[in-house]
């Protein structure tokens, strides 16, 4: 008999009944039946939400609902259901997304056998609001070679990976985490590093919905000091880095470069109409003097620079010692 350990979903959620009714059924249906299905309504105005959550929880046992009495934010209800959830295994299930009835199955089954924190399938994105779908990429990751999946990672940035099957115990510090912590990319970088993550690209078992015919990528509210907040995230790269056991000093430069370059690019694509010209020009241009900077000559460079300031130091001694004779 195959093994079929206990699996939270946890749901959060906010005033989007069609979404989440779709999300429910989806989820419900599953043909991995050892689930419980955490859900926290985060104060939807609508009563629809709390009375469709209801009626869902009489019908099936496997649910259980929080209504929460005032708005927590989305990184707190994100939060609260990880928190809540009492399985080895969780998944996030957004309520503007679909899955295929195998998701779950599939990802148990890869897990049981593959040593790694996460396991995602192949997806797509599906913008309902100007009815668009379309295959995402997915880079092929293994787990085993944790610098070559984060830098295939950002060949991409395929966010939705965040919505994969988790090992519970590999991310249970998300569940405190503070704002600048909280960001799906630094999770996810997180998790190939320290975890592994397996992916299964020619497995399309999930979309990823978008509901705006404006959608674009999803900006941090801290605009008006948006630097410091990005040399947070900064600061927190690279501690993940230095400490990862995983890396060689080059490859930990490697990845900060990658990191430093995607954050300037987002500054790029996304927050021109937000900075005056001298702040944009300074951010191209520190794009283009990275993105030309080979850092596997730094080491000889550093290494140049240590001997350097060792025979002046030799030399300033000797000087000393000649001017005390």
């Amino acid at each position: 008999m195959k093994e079929t350990p206990l699996v939270s979903i946890g749901i959060p959620t906010y005033n989007r009944p069609d979404g989440l009714f779709r999300t429910i059924k989806h989820i419900a249906s599953q043909t991995y039946r050892n689930v419980e299905i955490v859900i926290s309504n985060n104060a939807s105005p609508n009563p629809i939400v709390a009375a469709l959550l209801a009626k869902c929880a009489e019908l099936d046992p496997r649910i259980k609902v929080t209504n929460q009495p005032e708005n927590l934010g989305i990184l707190k209800n994100f939060q609260y259901v990880l928190n809540q959830s009492t399985a080895d295994y969780f998944m996030w299930a957004a309520d503007d997304d679909e899955w295929d009835p195998r998701f779950i199955e599939t990802c148990v089954e890869h897990m049981l056998t593959h040593d790694v924190g996460t396991v995602m399938p192949g997806f797509m994105r599906h913008n309902r609001a100007l009815g668009v779908k379309g295959p995402a990429q997915l880079p092929k990751m293994t787990g085993q070679n944790r610098h070559g999946d984060v830098m295939a990672f950002y060949q991409t940035t395929p966010h939705s990976m965040f919505y994969g099957l988790h090992r519970k115990s590999t991310i249970e510090w998300f569940g405190a985490a503070s704002s600048d912590l909280a960001d799906d990319e630094y999770f996810l970088v997180r998790q190939m590093l320290e975890h592994g993550i397996l992916t299964l690209p020619e497995t399309v078992l999930y979309v990823a919905g978008i509901e705006d015919a404006k959608y674009q990528v999803k900006l941090p509210k801290e605009a008006d000091d948006r630097y410091f907040f990005q040399g947070r995230r900064l600061l927190h790269f690279a501690r993940l880095f230095l400490e990862s056991s995983h890396l060689t000093d080059l490859q930990k430069l490697e990845l900060m470069q990658k990191v430093v370059m995607t954050k300037i690019s987002f500054i790029l694509n996304f927050e021109s109409e937000m900075r005056d010209p001298a702040q944009f020009a300074l951010a191209r241009m520190l794009y283009v003097f990275l993105a030309q900077l080979d850092v596997k000559h730094l080491p000889i460079y550093i290494n140049l620079m240590a001997q350097t300031n060792q025979a002046l130091k030799a030399q300033a001694e000797q000087h000393s010692m000649a001017e005390a004779a």
